[in-house]
């Protein structure tokens, strides 16, 4: 198995690489740094698990930010 790029939205947020059996991820963006070296069992539940992760922390981010306009 080879490298793939996992994208979020469009936008790239990582690479995951083959390790054995299972795959590493590794982290391009800051909302995915907490992911970053995490192994995963498959490329389909890596690119679940990163997604699902990411959208939380942007929906906390931008449920926590205030708007002074």
């Amino acid at each position: 198995m080879e490298k793939h790029v996992v994208t979020v939205a469009g936008e790239p947020v990582g690479a995951l690489v083959p390790q054995g059996e299972r795959m590493q991820f590794v982290a391009v963006k800051l909302d995915a740094w907490d992911l970053d070296g995490c192994l995963y069992p498959s490329l389909g539940e890596a690119e679940r698990q990163i997604r699902d992760h990411i959208v939380s922390v942007r929906r906390q981010r931008k449920a926590g930010s205030t708007d002074f306009g």
